[in-house]
């Protein structure tokens, strides 16, 4: 069963980080200081890895699980040859990041 939108607002904090399982990976991180972070856990090259989907509140569960699986979604696809690991990922962390917070026009 997964996490609800009433458990992750009424989560209370506490003096170490804690890690709140979804389904399919996903996961909500929350630190001592009470800062809540949507994760994604897959396992990659021999390692448990873990990719930051955005902070709650402003991703909500629903927007979380959207974006784990397009995350999903992406890690099956084979490696493009003609482009680097870090360009993958900066073009990656461009689409999701840049759209929101960047002015349309500004040149970016």
């Amino acid at each position: 069963m997964g996490l609800t939108d009433k458990f992750v607002k009424g989560i209370k904090l506490i003096d170490k980080a804690q890690t709140y399982f979804d389904i399919n990976g996903l996961c909500l991180e929350v630190t001592p200081t009470g800062l809540k972070s949507w994760k994604l856990k897959y396992f990659a090259a021999g390692e448990d890895t873990r990719v930051t989907l955005g902070p709650w509140p402003e991703v909500t569960l629903r927007q979380a699980r959207v974006l784990a699986e397009t995350q999903r979604q992406e890690l099956e696809k084979p490696p493009d040859p003609e482009k680097s690991l870090f360009q993958t990922l900066a073009d990656d962390w461009a689409e999701r990041f840049l759209g929101k917070y960047v002015p349309k026009g500004t040149g970016f």
